[in-house]
């Protein structure tokens, strides 16, 4: 059965090198309700380190935002991002949250080298963080049981949810471009009712995980990264986003090492 980015073409904003000129394809998959442009802190060094920085825009998120179906699926975003994967030879799949989650559906089925910022667990948001978000914003949380879609209501939250020291002033201009997310997505993403499946495979992975981060608690990505064969990271008092609070930082760090570990032909594992 079609599903309704099926003959969506893929939208990628390329940093680095011209195809067969990098030292290797990176696809970057953001998460919900952001855009590729968040990637840029840290896909630019990269693309001077002589990478392929492919920064993917998932449908409706690109610089020309549109209105998705109430009724798009996690599940949409993860095969519109396998097409994307599949066309890029010798590809690193790095996702931050949402996007975390979508590399996990993709080494459901391909087994590849692949970074987790921050990911959505497999079964979603534990009922906890999600207690403490209805709390927070009830209205919008609790939209798409009606059918709307889901948004980030003002800078404040948005502070609350992806930051952690950034001043509003500076969250403002992070804040405005983040869109809706559709009724059945945000229901999913909550509930956990599209849950991956992925086991370790061959391909280094490495999961890193924020220890202030509002969303996503570090003990369940720990176990995360342990269901993976994935290498775990703990950085120290970062949120959600955490290169935008610290680019050039220790997700830099940690992202040029796992790929230096690729390069050489070794594991990621220590």
């Amino acid at each position: 059965m079609a599903r309704p980015f099926d003959q969506t073409a893929i939208q990628i904003k390329r940093l680095g090198p011209p195809p067969g000129r990098a030292r290797r394809e990176l696809l970057f998959i953001h998460g919900a309700w952001h855009g590729p442009w968040y990637w840029e802190p840290l896909a630019a060094p990269l693309a001077a380190d002589g990478f392929a920085c492919n920064l993917l825009a998932l449908p409706g998120h690109g610089d020309e935002p549109w209105d998705l179906p109430g009724f798009t699926r996690l599940s949409d975003y993860a095969l519109y991002s396998a097409r994307a994967a599949a066309g890029l030879p010798g590809v690193v799949l790095i996702g931050h949250s949402l996007g975390g989650w979508i590399v996990q559906k993709i080494l459901e089925a391909a087994d590849l080298p692949a970074v987790l910022l921050c990911p959505l667990p497999a079964r979603g948001m534990t009922f906890i963080r999600l207690l403490a978000l209805v709390l927070r914003t009830p209205l919008g949380v609790l939209a798409p049981l009606w059918g709307r879609p889901m948004t980030i209501g003002n800078p404040a939250l948005a502070r609350r949810l992806f930051y952690r020291q950034l001043p509003l002033e500076q969250v403002r201009p992070l804040w405005e471009p983040l869109v809706a997310e559709p009724a059945v997505a945000a229901l999913q993403m909550g509930l956990g009712l599209c849950p991956t499946r992925t086991r370790p495979g061959r391909a280094p992975r490495l999961l890193v995980a924020g220890q202030k981060d509002f969303l996503v608690p570090p003990a369940v990505l720990s176990r995360l990264a342990r269901r993976l064969g994935a290498r775990f990271e703990l950085l120290a008092g970062m949120p959600h986003n955490p290169w935008l609070e610290d680019p050039g930082g220790r997700v830099l760090a940690l992202v040029r090492e796992f790929l230096g570990y690729l390069e050489a032909g070794r594991s990621a594992s220590p």
